[in-house]
This record gives structure tokens, C-alpha cells and sequence, in this order.
């Protein structure tokens, strides 16, 4: 009775927005008892292999070309990430926007890329930046 209720009330799948679908999370969990200075080393160690992809695409804002002191012409980073399981790469897309949250154990980055095309493609960057911190208990990447 209650599933019949429940197809019943449900709304029809096109009702919701599809939204905007280029966007990858990643969690990480590193081991329980890790401080928040911990926690921010980590991020320490994460943040340079990204940064790359956000600086080259360009300044978003005046405030970052009066903060660094100079134009920050877009400019590619040249960072090739591997694909499947043979020696096949392709190249790092840039990011438009990217964040990185550190609480509650647990360590939980969002990133953008410039093109929705090459959302899949950023998937191993994230993979890549978070494994590459030492003393991980697990991380996970999702689009």
C-alpha cells in the first residue's frame, strides 16, 4: 500500500533540473586522531599539484593580478594524467574554480573545469593529487 502511494506521489523524472553536471568532489578520509594542523598539512601538500591548472586559466578577478603583481597570461600547464590502465594520457584540463575544506577528519575538495567536455578527464587529478599525500585511510572521486 505504502509503494503504491509512493509511485503515486512521485513527480514525473523531468521535473528536476539536470543542473550543472561538471562538477568532481573528493573526499578524503585520512587515519581517525589527525589534527587540524595535520589536516591542513596535507592540504599543503595537495594545493601545489593542483594550482597549476587554476593560475593558467587566467585571472578571474582584479584583485588576484594586484595581489601577485603582475598579468597572469593564460598560459598551459602541460600536465599530462594517465588513462586506463596502459600508457595512454591525456592532458589536464584547467580548473575555473577549485576549493579544498578540511573538517571533522575528513578532508573534501570541489573542482570545476573550464570546459564541461572535460570534466571525465579531471577525474585522475583529483585521484592523483589526493593519493600522493602519505597516510591516507581512503579517498574517493566522484562526478
Amino acid at each position: 500500500m505504502k509503494a503504491t502511494y509512493a509511485v503515486y506521489l512521485l513527480p514525473p523524472l523531468d521535473y528536476l533540473p539536470k543542473g550543472n553536471r561538471n562538477v568532481i568532489c573528493g573526499v578524503m578520509v585520512p587515519p581517525p586522531g589527525y589534527s587540524v594542523d595535520q589536516l591542513f598539512e596535507i592540504g599543503n601538500r595537495i594545493e601545489p599539484k593542483l594550482s597549476p591548472l587554476w593560475e593558467a586559466a587566467g585571472d578571474r578577478f582584479a584583485i588576484e593580478e594586484k595581489r601577485r603583481g603582475w598579468t597572469n597570461p593564460l598560459a598551459k600547464p602541460n600536465i599530462r594524467l594517465p588513462i586506463g590502465e596502459g600508457a595512454q594520457t591525456v592532458d589536464a584540463p584547467l580548473l575555473s574554480q577549485f576549493f579544498m575544506v578540511a573538517r571533522e577528519g575528513r578532508i573534501f575538495q570541489v573542482a570545476i573545469p573550464m570546459e564541461a567536455t572535460k570534466t571525465p578527464d579531471a577525474l585522475p587529478l583529483l585521484a592523483q593529487a589526493m593519493a600522493s599525500s602519505s597516510h591516507v585511510v581512503s579517498n574517493e572521486v566522484a562526478s
